[in-house]
C-alpha cells in the first residue's frame, strides 16, 4: 500500500525504516525520547499522574513532536488497524513536507535539547517510583508472549528496613539498681495468690473488726496483744503492695514481665492509692498534732483494704463448687459490720452525753438491770453486757423491726434519722440479694417441676391415665433422686471446643474405649466421638431395640442391667451390665451382612438404665476426617463378622473391587477439575494481559491523534 505522507514517504526513500525492535537514533529527539519514555512506561506502567505530565509535555513541544522523524516513529509504534486508520487521516490533511535540514535543526534546536533532558528525568522519575528492580513470571504464562505475561503479572516486593538498634538503650528487665528476674512476677491467676489474698483478707478482718470497738470501750485498749496484731497487720499490708505492684497482667493474650510496665500499670490503679492511703502510720502521727482522738481511731484508713477482701471473695466464688452459699456469706458479713460500727458509735455518743442520762441513752430499755440498793449502775457494766445491748439496738434501728424510745435532744435525733435511712438502703440491698442468690440455687430444680407439671397437664389434657402416666411420674421421680434434670449438652456449651473435648474425655474416654471397634484408633477420633454421646435413661421393661429394627445407632451401658430376650419376652438368652456395648456392628455400612444391617436381637431394660448412644451419621462425620481410622474400623467389623458368620464374604469382595474403581474414577475426576483450573487461569492471564496492552495502545493513539489535530490547526 503506497503511503500517503509525501513527508513519511520521502523519510523512509532517506532513511531506511528500523526493524521493529530498534530504536532510533540519538539523533531524533521527537523520536528517540518519547519511544523510551513509552517503553519504559509500557514496561513498569504508566502512573495516571506521569500520563498527564507526559500529555503535557508533549503538547508544550509542539515543535518538536511535529517533526517527520517523530511522526515516522508514532507511525510505527501503531497497531495494524490503527495504522490504516491513520493513513486514511494523514491522506485526507495531506501535510507539507520538511526537508532534513529542517528536521536537522529541529533536532539542534533548544527546545529538542530541552525535551531530551526533561524526557531523561522523566524516565528516571518513572524508574525511582516503580521501584522494580526485576519481574516475576507467572505460573500460567508458558504460551504467552513475555510483555503480556509480565504486564499480567507483575509482582511488587516491599523490603522494610530493620530498624535500628539502640546500644544505649535500656534492658528492660532493669528496675533500679538491679536486674529484674520473670520468676519474680506473680501470677495474678495463680494459686499462691489466691492464699495471699486470703491472708490479707484475714488482717482486713481484724482491722473492721477490732478499729472502732477498741476506740470506744475502754476494756479493750492498751492491750500487748492487739499492738502485736495491729503490727503484723501492718506489715502484711506493706508486703502486700510490692506484690501487686509485680503481678502481671496480660496484654495481647501474653504475660508482662518487664517491671517498668508493671509498676506504670499498678500505679495507674484505683486500689494502689488506696494501698499507700491504707498504711500511712497515723495512729503514729496524730498524737504529735495535739488531737485528742483515742488512739485506735486512728487506724481508721486500715479499713481501705477492703478492694482486697472483696478480690478475694470473687476469686472464691470462682473457685468453689457452691458459689451461691459463698455470696450469702459475704452478704451477711457485710451486714453484721455494719451493724457492729453502729452498735459502737451508740455507746460512744451515750458515753459522752452520760449513761442513763434518758431513756434514749444507754441502757435505754435495759434500766431494769439497775438497782441502786446493791450499788448496781452502768459503770460494773461489763464489756459484753454494754457490747450485745448496743448490738441490739443497732440491730433494731437498722431493720425496723422495732420500736425504739423516743430521742429527746437534736443530736440524738440526727443520729435515729441517720440510722433510719441507713437502715432502709441495708434493708433493700439484703432482701434484694438475698432473693437473687436463693432463686440462682433453685434455678435448675424450679425449671425442672416446671417440665414435670408441663408434661403431667399434658397427661390430664389428653386423658392419658393408667399405667403409662404412672411410667412417665416414675421416670422423673428417677431424674430428681439421681440428679440427673441438668442438661450436660446446654451445660458445657459456654465452654470451648477445646476444653469441652478434653473434659468430655476425661469423663467418657475410659467408657469408648471399651468398645472392641474403637481400640487402637487416633485419638482425635475418640476426641470427636465423645462430644457426640448423648445419655439416655430407660425405664423398667422398656424395649432399646427389637428385633428386626434397622440399626441407626450403637449403645453403651453406663448403669443399670438389661436383658436380651426372645420374641416371647420371656426367654432371656443374655444379661448385659455397666460397661457392655451392643449395636456398634450396625453403624459401620459393612457390606454383605446376611442380617441386612437389621437387629437380630431383642434388648430390654431390667430397671431404670442409663444408657450412651451414638448415631450413625455422627460417626460417619467423624469418619470424614480419619480414613486410616476408618479403614482400621471396618475391618476390624469384617472380622467380628466373619468369627459369627455373619457376613457374606464374596459380597464384600466385589463391593470393596467396585470401592476401588470408584476411588479411582474420582482421583481422575479430582485431577481433570485441576488442569482445568489450571487452563482457565492461564486464559484469565492472557486475557488480562491483552486488555491492558490494547488500553495502552489506544491511550498512545489518542495521544498521537491529538497532535495531529493540534499540528493541522
Amino acid at each position: 500500500m503506497m503511503n500517503p505522507l509525501p513527508a513519511l514517504a520521502t523519510t523512509s526513500t532517506q532513511h531506511p525504516a528500523p526493524p521493529p525492535h530498534h530504536h532510533p537514533g540519538r539523533s531524533v529527539v521527537a523520536a528517540s525520547a518519547p519511544s523510551h519514555a513509552n517503553q519504559l512506561i509500557q514496561r513498569y506502567g504508566r502512573p495516571a499522574t506521569l500520563e498527564r505530565r507526559l500529555e503535557k509535555l508533549t503538547r508544550q513541544q509542539r515543535p518538536v513532536a511535529r517533526s517527520v522523524s517523530g511522526q515516522e516513529e508514532a507511525f510505527r509504534m501503531m497497531p495494524d488497524v490503527a495504522r490504516v486508520q491513520q493513513e486514511h487521516f494523514n491522506h485526507a490533511a495531506a501535510p507539507p513536507t520538511r526537508s532534513d535540514s529542517a528536521r536537522t535543526r529541529d533536532s539542534s534546536s533548544p527546545s529538542a535539547l530541552r525535551l531530551r533532558e526533561v524526557f531523561r528525568r522523566v524516565v528516571s522519575r518513572i524508574q525511582v517510583i516503580s521501584g522494580l528492580k526485576s519481574r516475576v513470571e507467572s505460573p500460567f504464562a508458558s504460551g504467552i508472549r513475555k510483555d503480556s505475561a509480565s504486564v499480567a503479572t507483575l509482582h511488587i516486593t516491599i523490603t522494610r528496613p530493620e530498624p535500628a538498634v539502640d546500644a544505649t538503650a535500656k534492658d528492660p528487665m532493669q528496675l533500679w539498681f538491679f536486674r529484674f528476674r520473670n520468676e519474680w512476677v506473680v501470677d495474678p491467676a495463680g494459686d499462691h495468690y489466691y492464699y495471699w489474698l486470703g491472708l490479707i483478707s484475714v488482717a482486713f478482718i481484724y482491722n473492721a473488726v477490732m478499729v472502732i470497738p477498741r476506740a470506744v470501750f475502754n476494756e479493750l485498749d492498751g492491750h500487748w496483744a492487739f499492738l502485736m496484731l495491729d503490727y503484723m497487720c501492718d506489715l502484711l499490708y506493706i508486703i502486700d503492695i510490692p506484690v501487686n505492684m509485680f503481678s502481671g497482667y496480660l496484654e495481647e493474650g501474653v504475660m508482662v514481665h518487664e517491671p517498668r510496665k508493671l509498676v506504670r500499670e499498678y500505679l495507674a490503679t484505683k486500689s494502689s492509692k488506696l494501698d499507700i492511703l491504707s498504711v500511712i502510720p497515723t495512729d503514729l502521727a496524730f498524737p504529735f498534732t495535739g488531737l485528742g482522738a483515742p488512739y485506735p481511731f486512728l487506724r481508721i484508713n486500715r479499713v481501705l483494704k477492703f478492694t482486697r477482701f472483696d478480690r478475694f471473695f470473687k476469686r472464691l466464688e470462682s473457685r468453689t463448687s457452691h458459689p451461691d452459699f459463698f455470696r450469702m456469706v459475704y452478704t451477711f458479713f457485710t451486714f453484721v459490720v455494719i451493724i457492729h460500727w453502729d452498735a459502737c458509735l451508740y455507746y460512744y455518743i451515750s458515753e459522752e452525753v452520760g449513761l442513763n442520762s434518758d431513756g434514749w441513752i444507754y441502757p435505754g430499755e435495759a434500766d431494769w438491770r439497775l438497782d441502786a440498793s446493791l450499788g448496781l449502775t452502768n459503770e460494773n457494766d461489763t464489756l459484753h453486757q454494754k457490747y450485745i445491748w448496743s448490738f441490739y439496738w443497732s440491730l433494731q434501728t437498722l431493720t425496723l423491726i422495732a420500736q425504739i424510745k423516743q430521742p429527746e435532744f437534736d443530736g440524738e435525733f440526727a443520729f435515729v434519722t441517720l440510722n433510719f435511712l441507713i437502715g432502709v438502703l441495708i434493708f433493700a440491698n439484703i432482701v434484694g440479694n438475698v432473693t437473687r442468690i436463693i432463686g440462682n440455687m433453685n434455678l435448675v430444680s424450679d425449671n425442672f417441676r416446671q417440665k414435670t407439671t408441663a408434661v403431667k397437664q399434658y397427661c390430664i389434657l389428653r386423658k392419658i391415665e393408667g399405667d403409662l402416666q404412672q411410667r412417665i411420674i416414675r421416670y422423673f421421680e428417677y431424674q430428681w433422686m439421681n440428679q440427673q434434670f441438668v442438661d450436660e449438652t446446654k451445660s458445657l456449651a459456654c465452654l470451648p471446643d477445646k476444653l469441652e473435648a478434653e473434659l468430655a474425655l476425661r469423663v467418657h474416654l475410659d467408657t469408648l474405649k471399651r468398645v472392641n471397634i474403637f481400640q487402637d484408633v487416633e485419638p482425635g477420633l475418640l476426641a470427636d466421638l465423645v462430644l457426640k454421646l448423648k445419655l439416655e435413661i430407660y425405664s423398667p421393661g422398656d424395649y432399646i431395640c427389637r428385633k428386626g429394627d434397622i440399626g441407626k445407632e450403637m449403645y453403651i451401658v453406663k448403669r443399670g442391667q438389661l436383658e436380651v430376650v426372645g420374641d416371647d419376652g420371656e426367654t432371656v438368652f443374655a444379661t448385659l451390665g455397666q460397661g457392655s456395648v451392643f449395636g456398634e456392628i450396625s453403624i459401620l455400612n459393612i457390606i454383605g451382612i446376611k442380617s441386612g444391617n437389621r437387629r437380630t436381637a431383642n434388648v430390654r431394660s431390667v430397671g431404670y438404665s442409663d444408657l450412651f448412644c451414638l448415631l450413625k451419621h455422627d460417626l460417619w462425620d467423624a469418619l470424614r476426617e480419619y480414613p486410616e481410622a476408618k479403614k482400621k474400623m471396618l475391618e476390624r467389623g469384617k472380622n467380628m463378622l466373619i468369627k459369627d458368620q455373619l457376613l457374606d464374604e464374596k459380597a464384600a469382595d466385589e463391593n470393596d473391587v467396585r470401592q476401588a474403581n470408584f476411588l479411582d474414577k474420582v482421583e481422575r475426576v479430582e485431577k481433570n477439575i485441576d488442569d482445568m483450573q489450571t487452563r482457565f487461569a492461564r486464559l484469565i492471564a492472557e486475557e488480562g494481559a491483552t486488555l491492558s496492552k490494547m488500553r495502552m495502545r489506544v491511550h498512545r493513539l489518542q495521544t498521537l491523534l491529538q497532535i495531529q489535530l493540534q499540528h493541522y490547526r
